[in-house]
């Protein structure tokens, strides 16, 4: 008697890793647009610490010049959706 399976380790990481990202969009993506909707059009400086702080409170780190290019975003209106 012989086993074969189709077990296919690239295809179980990219489900797994489809999944991940699908996990991250679906706890951040609140997150990115409360600050939005409160910060939308304010100045870089104020948007920034409010981002800065919702993200750390989502476990979110990014580095100073990402976080000051979503701020600029949020800041001239533009609604940063996470793909």
């Amino acid at each position: 008697m012989s086993f074969s399976s189709n077990f296919d380790p690239k295809k179980i990481a990219d489900q797994v890793t489809k999944e991940a990202l699908e996990e991250v969009k679906r706890k951040n993506q609140p997150v990115l647009d409360s600050v939005f909707r409160q910060c939308q059009g304010k100045s870089v400086e104020e948007v920034e610490p409010v981002l800065g702080a919702a993200l750390r409170n989502a476990d979110w780190t990014l580095s100073s010049k990402e976080l000051r290019d979503y701020a600029k975003a949020i800041s001239d209106g533009h609604r940063i959706v996470l793909r």
